[in-house]
């Protein structure tokens, strides 16, 4: 028969020797050890890790606070840069407009004593012509010498140039600012009314540009008309050819520089200000230069009152008066007042001694009847 296997006995914890015990509980507390070294391990890879990320993060952080303290720095000194430009340019255009008055009121003076210099002259010729005066404050200028003066020593011809230019000055006495039509308006039409839209007033400037361009271009004309021989055929030549009788006039309130010049047509001398009529009776001498120097003293005062402004505010302009000015001062009627001046006083010294001689000689036959 089988035998029947023999089962062990289970083993009972009460059963079980003291080495194991000790064995599970070495086992444990060397788990545990290995657990908390490697949790200090973590935990110091992790403190690590933290203030190395701290130390990234403050330097970052102190690399930002000195960007932005240069970046305030610099804004700084961009603000102290531009605070000292615009202190600069306040100082420059201080000194500008410091200059500017100066030689605003410079140019203010000059004028004032242009005019009043030329006002005077001209006032001064018409007193001595209309005689009563004194030469040198000595010699008494009457009517009488002047007029022996007019009749031997003026020519004809220099009352006819002094008419010509009178009635070629008188013209531009009249105010141009009356309502012309406006540049822009393309011409159209002459019946353009104002309430269109298409006509203005000439501006201060406008005008004075206006009356000094034809001033120059009269005394240009003036002188070509009075020249003569080579002088006269050399502007000739120089003058401008035009292809049609009537010489181009720039606009009213145009604003392009001021060039006076000779202009010909057909190998003819066209005058665009300056009028040459004929005078069919001979004109006298004395009313002429009268009236001459009136209308000249009347254009001056114009020039000192109603453009005085333009004049001063803009230097080319003022350049241009004060070479018309010296136009003026050349002209025939200047000249021939100091020729005439000192003819009328040489006149009037010689009638002086020659008075004076008759006198001293009646005295002394007066003397030797009474004796």
């Amino acid at each position: 028969m089988p035998q029947s296997p023999t089962r062990k006995a289970p083993l009972n914890s009460s059963t079980s020797s003291p080495s194991s015990s000790a064995l599970y509980s070495s086992l444990t507390q060397q788990r545990c050890v290995k657990y908390e070294n490697s949790f200090s391990a973590t935990l110091s890879s992790v403190s690590n890790e933290q203030s190395q990320t701290n130390v990234v993060v403050e330097e970052g952080t102190q690399s930002r606070r000195e960007e932005m303290k240069g970046e305030e720095d610099a804004e700084e000194e961009e603000e102290e840069e531009e605070e000292e430009e615009e202190e600069e340019e306040e100082e420059e255009e201080e000194e500008r407009r410091r200059k500017k008055n100066a030689s605003l009121h410079t140019r203010h003076v000059q004028l004032q004593a242009l005019v009043e210099k030329r006002i005077l002259n001209l006032d001064y010729i018409r007193k001595v012509h209309k005689g009563g005066q004194y030469w040198l404050h000595t010699v008494l200028l009457s009517q009488n010498v002047i007029h022996h003066y007019v009749r031997s020593q003026v020519p004809s011809s220099r009352a006819l140039v002094f008419f010509h230019l009178g009635v070629s000055v008188f013209p531009l006495l009249e105010a141009p600012s009356a309502l012309r039509p406006h540049p822009h308006s393309g011409g159209e039409s002459e019946s353009t009314t104002v309430s269109e839209g298409e006509e203005r007033r000439l501006s201060g400037k406008e005008e004075c540009i206006s009356q000094l361009r034809s001033l120059a271009q009269l005394f240009e004309e003036m002188e070509y008309h009075t020249s003569t021989g080579a002088l006269q055929a050399m502007k000739f030549l120089l003058a401008k050819s035009i292809d049609t009788p009537f010489p181009e006039q720039a606009p009213e309130g145009s604003l392009e520089p001021i060039n006076p010049r000779i202009v010909r047509f057909s190998n003819e001398v066209v005058f665009k200000n300056f009028g040459a009529p004929y005078i069919p009776f001979p004109l006298d001498y004395l009313e002429v230069l009268d009236s001459l120097c009136h209308t000249l003293a009347l254009l001056y005062r114009q020039l000192g009152r109603r453009h005085a402004a333009s004049l001063e505010r803009d230097a080319a302009l003022f350049e241009v008066l004060v070479k018309i000015d010296a136009k003026v001062g050349k002209a025939p009627h200047h000249q021939s007042h100091r020729q005439g001046i000192d003819i009328f006083g040489d006149e009037a010294r010689k009638a002086r001694i020659r008075g004076l001689a008759i006198v001293n000689k009646e005295e002394q036959e007066t003397k030797h009847a009474s004796m």
